[in-house]
């Protein structure tokens, strides 16, 4: 553990302390408003660095698996901040009672989603489970909770969450979207079909409508309707070109109906595009099962040394 970091956790807790008195001090509304500004901008700052710690634990965690590396570098619970429970609950309870602004809460559902596209979804949830204790009647967050909990697969909590947000917004369309993605996971087609096509109907959300057709997609694609699956596959890949989940199961389905050619050709697009992503992974393998050529190994025997 690096040397300052003790003293650093001991700094925002000292920094909680002064505050906390601060505002009992404070005679104005003024002053008081400007006190539980600072006390919010504390557990934003906070979060941000939990958050990166996070991020750097689990890049040493993949390492040491890659790498081998011996010891409890790979293992073992994620250290926890040294507040005492007292101070944290106190902060909690007082986070929860405070406006946060719209500029904030854009901030923090920006975060949460990042997270989610990543495929982050433990660093997803843990985020949104803050955002939405800060703001619990905003219907984007709920939703963006809901979203990582279907990816961390507990569609039950997922769908309590998005019948809640249409209880608020019934035609909402990234919850309609996120139920059929639960329907989908859930092998109940005909409900996943009646979600997502109500979504294509609407209209009216860009982002629920790509994952709408996306999903539509993959509904076809386990039917084994695969001439279906590509309609909507090609949708998706057009209107998000960079949703590379979407074009990897384009070229499986272009593979399940025979066209090699075209599989090949997207899977080599989704290396070159970018080889270091999850789906670039994939699709890698599956060239190597095909026996076609993969664009990131050429490039790296072009570099070896040849006497």
């Amino acid at each position: 553990m690096p040397a300052g970091l003790p003293k650093y956790i001991e700094t925002f807790n000292l920094q909680f302390e002064q505050m906390k008195e601060a505002l009992k001090v404070a005679e104005s509304e003024k002053d008081k408003e400007y006190v539980k500004g600072q006390i919010q901008e504390l557990y934003r700052l906070i979060e941000i660095q939990v958050q990166s710690l996070r991020r750097i634990q689990r890049l040493i965690k993949e390492f040491a698996a890659r790498e081998k590396v011996p010891s409890s570098v790979d293992s073992g619970p994620e250290p926890k901040p040294e507040m005492d429970e007292k101070s944290r609950g106190e902060l909690t309870s007082f986070l929860k009672s405070l406006k946060i602004s719209e500029t904030d809460l854009q901030t923090l559902r920006q975060r949460g989603w990042e997270m989610i596209t990543a495929g982050d979804w433990d660093d997803a949830l843990s985020a949104l489970t803050r955002t939405v204790e800060l703001a619990p009647d905003d219907v984007r967050s709920l939703v963006l909770l809901g979203w990582a909990y279907s990816g961390k697969e507990m569609y039950e909590k997922a769908e309590e969450i998005h019948a809640h947000v249409l209880e608020k917004e019934p035609e909402h369309a990234m919850a309609l979207v996120n139920l059929g993605y639960i329907s989908l996971k859930r092998c109940n087609y005909r409900d996943a079909i009646q979600f997502l096509s109500k979504v294509m109907k609407q209209d009216s959300d860009s982002t629920a409508l790509i994952y709408a057709h996306y999903y539509m997609g993959l509904v076809y694609m386990e039917r084994k309707m695969l001439e279906d699956a590509v309609g909507f596959l090609k949708k998706t890949v057009e209107m998000a070109p960079n949703l590379l989940e979407a074009y990897y199961n384009l070229g499986l389905v272009y593979e399940r109906l025979g066209e090699s050619e075209k599989a090949v050709n997207i899977w080599q697009d989704i290396v070159a595009i970018d080889p270091g992503d999850k789906w670039a992974q994939m699709a890698g393998k599956q060239l190597e099962s095909v026996g076609g050529p993969n664009p990131e190994l050429e490039e790296s025997k072009q570099g070896e040394f040849s006497p």
